[in-house]
């Protein structure tokens, strides 16, 4: 089994990929990633993820290199949670 630990970031100028807490790669992109007001939606299970998800965090922040490898090793609690944390699962 192979496990992975894939993080997606924005700041409102790039977007960026890590793979297992290494910069996997990035392009910018300026402006909002979304223009309509509907709330977020998360589709899993739709034949494009063979395997599990396990981890799933919700920032409303930007995290940092350094943020994404201390989430990577910190397990899902409460008490690990920032304060932006949406949602935890």
């Amino acid at each position: 089994t192979i496990r992975r630990h894939v993080v997606g970031t924005f700041d409102g100028s790039a977007v960026r990929l890590f793979l297992d807490g290494t910069l996997a790669g990035e392009s910018p992109l300026a402006g909002p990633l979304r223009t309509d007001t509907e709330p977020p939606a998360l589709f899993v299970g739709m034949g494009a993820l063979n395997g599990w998800m396990d981890d799933l965090r919700v920032f409303d922040e930007v995290l940092s290199q350094s943020d994404v490898v201390r989430y990577r090793d910190t397990p899902v609690q409460a008490s690990s949670a920032r304060s932006r944390m949406l949602a935890m699962f």
